[in-house]
């Protein structure tokens, strides 16, 4: 008879080709088998159940790569979360966590309204500390706010104003406050802080991140001791043994994605510690009393968050302080017909 090769053309059709005549096939002391001709109706017999097989596999993988993809995406979100919250952990102190009994009333005419954000929570919230400083430059008789307008006040010498204040005055046309950019004026705030010797940045990221790995190493092998060792349990409980076996499961899954979560958890750290590395200095520090003490005081004793400016002459200095600690949400709504994206 003739041998016969098979082979799945482009279109997914199967095709049927005869070589040369063999007669049979030994295997060993297996006794010899005749190969004989398949039909067209068995191989359209064979053909459909190829074809199910083939769309299930493709479906499961399609489920596989969705799934993996979503836990990316988890991952990723867990981890920036976490590291935001280790990285304002690190800089913060006690101070930032309790209720101060302490006021302070004098005014910190000294720093920018940015600094004082900065410097409270290393946050920059928008579009507050942009109208805080308005309102103080306002107050300094650099600019004045009529009509939905700004306008700059003649003579204003720039030499004198510090990076953020000069970077909103630049960005005044048209009587709007324009095209201000988050990550430019962050850096003008920061380069404020560190002229005044109110941060410092850190290099110890290196040391910290072999800490971090050695003890990632150190937990991966305990996992790795505590699944071996469940994987030993032997019991006739059936009770126990479904126990086991679910406790087993969800320690593969944590094997393997532990190792995932940590090197993501790595790269995002690295990436925002980079970017942001600077931690408040003993004179920060002590600023930051004042500014909790402040914003104490004015949330206890001011009631600014019920006043608008025209109410304000007497509160005229802590104007600004009021908008930016957000106890002024009238007046940051009414001021932010100045600002333009």
């Amino acid at each position: 008879m003739k041998q016969q090769k098979f082979g799945i053309s482009k279109n997914g059709e199967v095709s049927v080709s005869y070589g040369q005549d063999i007669e049979e096939i030994e295997d060993g002391d297996v006794d010899k088998k005749l190969i004989k001709d398949i039909t067209d109706e068995e191989w359209q017999q064979i053909e459909s159940p190829m074809y199910i097989l083939l769309l299930g596999m493709a479906l499961v993988a399609g489920i596989i790569d969705t799934l993996f993809k979503n836990l990316i995406v988890i991952l990723l979100l867990i981890v920036t979360k976490r590291v935001d919250k280790k990285l304002i952990k690190e800089k913060l102190t006690k101070i930032d966590f309790i209720k101060t009994q302490d006021y302070y009333r004098e005014i910190i005419n000294e720093y920018s309204m940015g600094e004082l954000a900065y410097i409270d929570n290393f946050k920059i919230s928008y579009p507050r500390t942009m109208i805080a400083e308005m309102l103080q430059l306002e107050k300094d008789k650099k600019i004045k706010l009529e009509n939905g307008k700004i306008e700059i006040c003649e003579n204003v010498n720039l030499t004198k104003l510090n990076q953020t204040q000069i970077y909103i005055i630049k960005h005044i046309k048209n009587g709007k406050l324009k095209n201000i950019e988050k990550f430019e004026l962050e850096e003008k705030i920061k380069q404020d802080a560190l002229n005044n010797n109110l941060i410092e940045a850190k290099n110890d990221l290196k040391k910290q991140m072999i800490k971090k790995v050695i003890s990632s190493i150190i937990i991966f092998v305990l996992m790795c001791l505590t699944l071996d060792r469940l994987t030993q349990i032997n019991t006739e409980n059936e009770t126990l043994k479904f126990i086991i076996l679910l406790i087993i499961l969800s320690g593969v899954i944590a094997v393997v994605i532990y190792p995932i979560y940590e090197i993501f958890f790595y790269i995002v750290y690295m990436s925002k510690y980079k970017k942001d590395p600077y931690f408040r200095t003993k004179k920060g520090n002590k600023l930051n009393e004042k500014i909790e003490g402040l914003k104490q005081y004015l949330k206890d004793y001011s009631l600014l968050d019920e006043k608008g400016k025209e109410e304000l002459v007497l509160w005229e200095d802590y104007l600004s302080y009021s908008v930016l600690f957000g106890q002024n949400k009238k007046i940051i709504e009414e001021y932010e017909k100045y600002i333009e994206n």
